[in-house]
């Protein structure tokens, strides 16, 4: 997954969202350090479930894309650029 285009990719392209991320910020796990306790925690998420993957409907995905304008258009976030092919 490239985290850095996630809402464009994940969100929009595939109408799902990812919940219960055990960090503050949504990024590569190989970013996160070496710390064993991070990765246990990341495992613990994943196999009780807390964190996951859900469906979006439509309508979710509309404002989910709202709000990620907004922030952008307000400079809380950068706009990811696209890769070269």
């Amino acid at each position: 997954m490239e985290y850095k285009t996630y809402h464009r990719d994940i969100v929009m392209g595939h109408s799902v969202q990812l919940l219960g991320w055990p960090h503050t910020k949504l990024q590569s796990p190989s970013s996160l350090g070496n710390s064993l306790p991070v990765f246990v925690k990341i495992l613990e998420a994943l196999n009780n479930g807390s964190c996951r993957f859900e469906e979006l409907s439509e309508k979710d995905v509309a404002e989910l894309d709202e709000r990620h304008q907004a922030k952008i258009a307000s400079g809380e976030l950068s706009d990811a650029k696209p890769q070269k092919i």
